[in-house]
């Protein structure tokens, strides 16, 4: 029999997961066992092999390709294990229950929007028990302990209820608990194949890909919108006049698409509104060309969508392709000065929680929108052309009254073309349309005594910018780029200059939307005028998935591809006998010690004040140090039990300093300790 356990993530954090890896462990040595996880890459190393370890959103297909015969869903007392449930109404298995108290994770099925409870996973909340709930939709299900089988048969009388007395107690006998379970498999009687999801759940939904010159990399992601599980779905590409072929390319590979195929490139944000305008559907997703949706992913922006008429957008969980235990966007954020960013942007994927939240609004690059709403407020402003636009479309739809929420559980891989390694004639352009857009995503949307309060103080961090880039030019800091991003602030400003009076009837147009007051249209702006660059160096970050084998890092010779999340950009001032990078209050790096290796040797320093940092090897600490200001070199000893020559996660904690919050310099960023390099011997 060919058997899937389904348990929660990460899997070595919790008490069931604990108990779900170790049945895992038992269960391959039995039989054919596929693990069934919400995130692949956040599980435990050496887990499963790669061609058994899948994420759950997989498990309809696997089920219809053979590879599955039976599921077992392991369920507990915990918010984590709401990614399961719809799959165990679909596919009706055997349940594991090690608990029948199972209070936080129903009230997980409920979300709080500002003070309301509102229904979030429907069909679970009908029932005050919902262990019986679970225990009826399945084939099965198996407690530890007779008394618990005794209880659940009186809340679930027609329920098929087994014990396994192996996984009682504190010290659980799992390879007999792998075996019983394996009997339990065998004599369950026959279910239904598979359950139809409600229509009343699936309203349509439309699909859109802007194509502009995509042919080599659009290919995939058509393919998983075609391979979406949502039953009610249609898919839309609108190429851009793209000049490589990319049109001929659909029409030949995805005749089932809808092909729109523009004689001009209208940009993303006309893209987009030319499906807004026509489209029927009640939602309507948006998906970047470079971008990979897992199955589920439109079910899960429709479900976060359905809990409330009044929600008009929700944004997806977003992570690197090349490094997909990094986070791309949770969000968009938005401070003062109107500058934008992606939320949490090249951060470890540590949080698991299933449950949405509101934001300021989703990144364009994955998104649902309410078709509704789209009407309502206009859809994008075709003047911001890139970059923005769905930065202004969530505020305008904030002001209109409208709430936007993230949905963690709805996932996409971004493959970050056109940024990482861009030309810098790309980079130029990008710096150019975001100054521009920035100035009139404010003037729009803010509320005019705000403006008029923070404009001196934005206009005068502005100058500051200039005097600075202009300094570094004169001083030789990479003159080329730093005087060309002069130019183009300068540009940017001049552009909006000219074009005022258009700009004020776009103000006057969105201010008419206006249902909130001004505090509730602020909120979820952060506080702030600084440009972004607290992120650090996301263009360089990698996982243990995308990092290259070494055994040292030199900054600025050989840490290309062999850093983790949590570092700023390369620094090397004239005058530095040695370049180095400033570390966030967690980096991570990775290095593959040679046979033989027995300790990580780092130099560092701490130039601001003394910092203490620790540094860890895996989950293993090595030990706790106090930096000064003077390079030093610090020395660990390397476990035995971790091995060599192959590729180790090293992390390192640190104490930190917001330069510009004490009061020492403009600068806004998290500061660590500065590393110069890392290696084993």
């Amino acid at each position: 029999m060919k058997l899937a356990l389904s348990a929660p993530l990460p899997l070595w954090t919790i008490p069931t997961a604990q108990t779900a890896a170790a049945l895992l462990r038992a269960l391959q040595q039995v039989v054919p066992v596929q693990a069934l996880v919400e995130n692949q890459f956040r599980t435990q190393p050496g887990l499963a092999p790669k061609d058994h370890l899948h994420p759950i959103s997989d498990l309809p297909a696997l089920r219809r390709d053979g590879k599955i015969d039976l599921p077992i869903y392991l369920v507990g007392n915990d918010p984590l294990h709401l990614h399961q449930l719809r799959y165990l109404r679909m596919i009706p298995g055997l349940l594991l229950l090690p608990d029948l108290e199972l209070g936080a994770l129903q009230a997980a099925l409920t979300v709080d929007l500002d003070g309301r409870r509102l229904p979030f996973v429907k069909g679970f909340d009908t029932r005050p028990q919902l262990a019986a709930v679970l225990a009826n939709m399945s084939r099965g299900t198996a407690v530890p302990t007779e008394a618990m089988a005794a209880q659940l048969r009186t809340w679930a009388p027609t329920a098929q209820v087994y014990v396994i007395q192996q996984l009682a107690g504190p010290q659980p006998d799992f390879a007999g608990a792998a075996k019983r379970l394996l009997d339990i498999a065998q004599a369950l009687p026959l279910g239904r194949d598979l359950v139809a999801e409600d229509p009343a759940l699936c309203p349509p939904v439309t699909a859109v890909v802007i194509g502009y010159n995509s042919k080599d990399i659009v290919g995939p992601c058509l393919q998983t919108l075609l391979d979406q599980d949502y039953p009610n779905l249609e898919v839309v590409v609108v190429d851009n006049a793209s000049k490589d072929g990319t049109a001929d390319f659909i029409r030949q590979n995805f005749p089932t698409i809808k092909l729109i195929a523009s004689s001009e490139n209208l940009g993303f944000a006309e893209g987009n509104n030319l499906v807004f305008r026509t489209s029927k559907a009640k939602y309507v997703v948006l998906l970047n060309q470079d971008a990979y949706a897992r199955r589920n992913w439109v079910t899960e922006l429709v479900r976060a969508a359905e809990v409330d008429d009044k929600i008009a957008s929700v944004g997806s969980k977003m992570l690197f392709y090349r490094c997909p235990t990094l986070l791309n966007s949770t969000a968009i954020e938005i401070n003062e000065a109107g500058w934008g960013w992606d939320r949490q942007v090249g951060e470890k994927d540590e949080d698991p929680s299933p449950t949405p939240e509101m934001v300021f609004g989703g990144c364009g690059g994955a998104v649902l929108y309410r078709k509704s709403a789209l009407d309502e407020v206009g859809g994008f402003d075709p003047a911001f052309f890139m970059y923005y636009e769905d930065t202004d479309l969530a505020w305008r739809l904030r002001l209109a009254g409208y709430t936007n929420l993230y949905a963690p559980l709805a996932v996409v891989r971004h493959d970050f073309h056109g940024d990482t390694g861009a030309t810098p004639g790309r980079l130029y352009r990008r710096r150019f349309m975001s100054e521009r857009n920035r100035w009139a995503t404010l003037f729009k949307n803010l509320d005019w005594p705000t403006f008029r309060a923070i404009l001196p103080k934005i206009r005068k961090y502005d100058k500051g910018r200039l005097e600075w880039l202009e300094k570094a030019v004169r001083e030789g800091h990479n003159p080329e780029f730093h005087g060309e991003i002069a130019g183009i602030i300068r540009k940017a400003w001049r552009w909006n200059l000219v074009r005022i009076f258009s700009l004020w009837a776009r103000r006057r147009r969105t201010q008419k939307l206006r249902k909130v007051d001004a505090a509730t249209g602020r909120r979820f702006i952060v506080a702030g005028i600084n440009e972004g660059g607290h992120q650090g160096d996301v263009e360089n970050f990698h996982d243990r998935f995308s990092s290259k084998p070494v055994p040292a890092i030199r900054m600025g010779e050989t840490d290309q591809g062999c850093l983790g999340s949590g570092w700023h950009t390369l620094e090397n001032p004239p005058g530095s006998v040695q370049a180095y990078r400033w570390c966030k209050g967690r980096c991570w790096f990775y290095l593959q010690p040679p046979a033989g290796a027995q300790r990580i040797v780092i130099k560092l320093a701490s130039p601001i004040r003394p910092h203490w940092f620790r540094l860890f090897a895996e989950s293993a600490k090595l030990g706790e140090e106090t930096v000064q200001a003077d390079v030093k070199e610090f020395v660990f000893a390397l476990p035995a039990e971790l091995p060599r020559g192959e590729l180790l996660e090293f992390t390192i904690e640190a104490q930190t300093i917001k330069p510009k919050d004490a009061g020492l310099s403009p600068d806004i960023r998290d500061l660590g300790v500065i590393v110069f390099e890392v290696r084993a011997q």
